[in-house]
């Protein structure tokens, strides 16, 4: 019965050891080499939550803060459990509707900015971006109402802005596109009433369907400049504007679509029909 026993003992503890060794096939050698994906860190008006990234770098995945009127400063790094992180990017719904933030200051280390980051902050009036950041995903400052101005430095690295990235950025009227853009996703910049004015980077090469749609301030002579490298423009990407008041290079692409524009009375007429049909 004791041998019998003994080799009962014996399986379970071999049993046990199999397990320990299967579970212990990732990269982690020991319980002090676990990190939580998530973890908050306090700041002065509010507290961060952040995922870890790829090597010693962090991502913000939400902020909660006070409920009065306020800035936000994201720190370029972050200490935890005994280490330092480099923050890098800005995840998906962020600060999503975070309607208490007056402004943000994006460190230079942040190289991506998720979908929806900053969706309906409608109090953030102005934003930097930083050189280094290469990617901005959809929508998002969709619907940041206040946002008045946005700068790109002079050695930008974006070439994408995602589908409604500005959409609904109804006081935006001052932004100068990054040198290296080379696509504007759909809608990009739609109902950007305040916008007056647009000149397209050489870079540029494609322009999303409803891109300037209801962008009803764009409404002089040349409010908006297209270049000749310019190789695509979806439908209706500037159908509140006059066709006469966009100006493009004989013989290029761009100047074939405007010139193959429905004037703004023509479509809104329509539009309304087609409104009446429906």
């Amino acid at each position: 019965m004791k041998k019998l026993s003994a080799i009962i003992a014996t399986a379970i503890l071999i049993v046990s050891l199999a397990s320990c060794a299967s579970s212990q096939e990732g990269d982690l050698t020991s319980i002090n080499d676990y990190v939580a994906p998530d973890y908050t860190v306090k700041a002065e008006n509010g507290t961060f939550t952040f995922s870890e990234g790829l090597g010693d770098t962090a991502i913000i995945t939400d902020y909660s803060g006070v409920y009065t009127e306020h800035e936000v400063v994201i720190p370029e790094t972050i200490e935890f459990q005994g280490g330092v992180r480099t923050v890098v990017g800005i995840g998906d719904e962020a600060f999503y509707y975070c309607t208490s933030v007056t402004g943000v200051k994006i460190p230079d280390t942040v190289t991506s900015i998720g979908k929806n980051a900053f969706t309906g902050c409608n109090k953030l009036a102005s934003i930097n971006i930083p050189d280094a950041v290469t990617s901005i995903g959809n929508a998002a400052f969709q619907g940041c109402e206040k946002l008045q101005t946005v700068n790109f430095g002079s050695e930008s690295k974006l070439t994408a802005l995602g589908n409604y990235v500005f959409a609904g950025c109804t006081s935006l009227s001052n932004i100068t596109l990054p040198s290296k853009l080379e696509s504007i996703g759909d809608a990009g910049f739609w109902k950007c009433e305040s916008l007056a004015k647009v000149e397209m980077p050489e870079s540029v090469k494609t322009i999303g369907k409803m891109a300037y749609y209801f962008c009803t301030g764009l409404n002089t002579q040349d409010c908006i400049v297209l270049t000749a490298n310019i190789e695509e423009i979806g439908e209706f990407a500037f159908s509140s504007t006059r066709k006469e008041y966009i100006s493009a290079p004989e013989g290029s692409y761009a100047k074939e679509y405007v010139d193959a524009m429905i004037d703004k009375e023509e479509q809104t007429t329509e539009e309304e029909t087609a409104e009446i049909t429906e």
